[in-house]
């Protein structure tokens, strides 16, 4: 819900407002300005909270993308699957791969792969011998992990996934019991 509070100097309009921030836009009028303020009461941490949340879990998203183009795609595997691989790029999985403790030749072709040298098959053959998918997945559920444990509890506003579901959960039912009721009544 917004809210527009007149100022001498143009307007606010408030578009977000919790015990800990308000979120607004400044209208200023030509020729005019305003004061330089700041509220002692807002927590100082947030907006350095919610950066590195959001750092953590743009971490976890890319991982997952890597992984994703590692998975063959049974719909369309020439036009999609494994394009990182194919257009070399240093993904994340190929970083993981190139840190084991690897023999001088499986070192060397990952080198001659990521210069569009050879077939990247045998990479894939690296990649299940190791276990890298399951490494990467591990590594992006916990930058989940850790993104949600550094707000949760911090900011009563912000829904967790387990308060999501369980509202998403109570609205089906109601749902369900509206649809049931409504049926009933035309019966």
């Amino acid at each position: 819900m917004t809210k527009i509070v007149p100022k001498p100097w143009g307007k606010e309009v408030h578009f977000g407002q919790t015990d800990l921030y308000s979120a607004k836009v400044l209208y200023i009028k030509k020729n005019t300005c305003t004061s330089l303020h700041y509220h002692e009461k807002a927590s100082k941490n947030f907006a350095e909270d919610i950066l590195k949340y959001s750092k953590l879990l743009a971490l976890a998203g890319q991982i997952k993308n890597d992984v994703y183009d590692l998975i063959p795609w049974r719909k369309y595997p020439d036009a999609r699957g494994y394009s990182d691989l194919k257009n070399s790029y240093m993904t994340y999985a190929i970083r993981k791969l190139l840190d084991k403790n690897l023999i001088k030749e499986e070192r060397e072709i990952i080198e001659r792969v990521l210069k569009f040298e050879i077939d990247t098959n045998y990479i894939l053959k690296l990649i299940e011998k190791y276990n890298i998918i399951n490494e990467c997945i591990k590594d992006c559920e916990n930058l989940g992990d850790k993104a949600i444990k550094l707000i949760k509890g911090k900011y009563p506003e912000v829904i967790h996934r387990e308060q999501a579901e369980k509202t998403e959960l109570a609205k089906k039912q109601e749902r369900e019991r509206y649809i049931e009721k409504v049926t009933n009544e035309k019966i």
